[in-house]
């Protein structure tokens, strides 16, 4: 039987999934990277050599495809050591990035898949069919992708997520996203209602 209602919470139990591992693995992959930075200085000492954990936050990382001693590797990004460390620390630039497109694919798969396969079911239109957190979310999306990720000034008409201003910095707390996620399973939960009423 077509269930758009529970498929569509299954897909945002995945995404927030993803989102708490992804958390997880940023603080661990800094956590880990630190310990290989004294481990590496205990091993210069050992050699004679000083070395500081400043001198190493200066030192480039390149990931790539290929033997690096080689001429044809391919080398498809480059950081420094502080760089790596600074965008796995909790709030750095892959917390913010992780929260804005699991908001961003949250919405996606609400405007682009299941709104209509709801709206069919409870007989309305997809235009018809309207849930405050999914425009909340249409805003983020906005701001996400056409913005850079700075709210545009419509992020004002948000009636849920009132957290950004017009000019702001898109980057949704841990506590922020665990609201989000339970305003969307909400607002589902209303449909589902709805649905339930006798016409």
């Amino acid at each position: 039987m077509d269930d758009p209602f529970g498929d569509y919470l299954e897909v945002v139990d995945a995404i927030y999934g993803v989102y708490l591992d992804s958390v997880a693995a940023f603080k661990w992959a800094k956590e880990r990277f630190e310990q290989a930075q004294q481990d590496g200085l205990r091993i210069f000492e050992a050699q004679g050599e000083h070395w500081t954990i400043q001198d190493l936050d200066q030192k480039k990382m390149h990931f790539g495809k290929g033997d690096p001693s080689k001429p044809d590797t391919e080398f498809l990004h480059s950081c420094t050591q502080a760089e790596y460390k600074d965008r796995n620390a909790p709030g750095g630039r892959n917390h913010q990035i992780i929260g804005n497109l699991c908001s961003v694919l949250i919405y996606q798969y609400w405007e682009d898949y299941y709104r209509a396969r709801m709206a069919e079911l409870l007989g309305l239109s997809a235009e018809d069919l309207e849930v405050d957190i999914m425009g909340d979310l249409r805003q983020i999306r906005r701001s996400v992708i056409h913005h850079r990720a700075i709210a545009v000034d419509d992020i004002e008409r948000c009636k849920i997520i009132r957290w950004f201003a017009p000019g702001d910095d898109i980057f949704i707390t841990d506590d922020q996203f665990e609201q989000l996620i339970f305003q969307v399973k909400k607002g589902i939960f209303d449909l589902l209602e709805m649905r339930s009423k006798p016409a």
